[in-house]
């Protein structure tokens, strides 16, 4: 074999090296600066970038990250998917932990929350006093006390969850309300993307039910 051809099959090993490495490197870093934020939970984080040294300027062709049993904004959360095709970041703004989006590219979501971290989320809002939130295929049921005229009132409330025309909410929306016979709120607010000051805009596209009282919400680029 010729000096050259043994020169150039180092050079393609070495660039297949490099290929398989950087990125793997790159989805390490991400991971690590995603767990500062999620709790001390660290995520599974893949790179795709072809060829890898397009990185150097904050491009990629997919971002997938998958994380269990995390905290984010203060809430448990049971599980998040997220895939992110051709986007771009600033690399500089990296450097410094700022997340600078210079591509949005297509961003795909599915979170997965339990009855208990909405009914967190609920205490958040101050609509109910001591909220319980259980999830069931049939519907939901919302429990808690309420206050009316300066005096709390049991309320238990069945019905089902409904995005809003904007995509920005979910809502629980009462079809069964027990315990008083007052004007009471009929719909109540548990996700707003916009209180969430997330990086990229996002709509919620889906929001399903489980047998296992957790919801699994689905949102993406708009």
């Amino acid at each position: 074999m010729s000096r050259m051809l043994q020169a150039l099959l180092v050079l393609a090993l070495l660039l297949a090296g490099l290929q398989w490495g950087i990125p793997r490197w790159v989805g390490q870093q991400v991971a690590r600066q995603l767990a500062q934020v999620d709790g001390g939970v660290t995520p599974t984080v893949e790179v795709t970038a072809i060829p890898f040294w397009t990185l150097a300027s904050g491009r990629f062709q997919d971002l997938y990250i998958n994380a269990r049993q995390l905290t984010l904004a203060g809430v448990a959360v049971q599980g998040v998917t997220m895939n992110w095709a051709d986007g771009q970041v600033s690399m500089a703004g990296l450097l410094h932990h700022q997340l600078d989006i210079k591509r949005p590219g297509h961003v795909s979501l599915q979170v997965a929350l339990s009855g208990t971290s909405l009914s967190h989320v609920l205490a958040q809002g101050h609509t109910l006093a001591s909220p319980s939130v259980t999830i069931r295929p049939s519907g939901i049921t919302v429990s808690g006390r309420i206050l009316v005229g300066g005096v709390y009132f049991p309320l238990t409330a069945t019905g089902n969850l409904f995005v809003s025309p904007n995509q920005e909410q979910l809502i629980f929306r009462a079809t069964q309300i027990d315990g008083i016979h007052l004007p009471v709120l009929t719909e109540m607010q548990l996700v707003n993307l916009a209180n969430l000051k997330l990086p990229l805009p996002l709509a919620i596209d889906q929001v399903t039910e489980t047998s296992s009282n957790t919801i699994v919400i689905k949102a993406g680029s708009p």
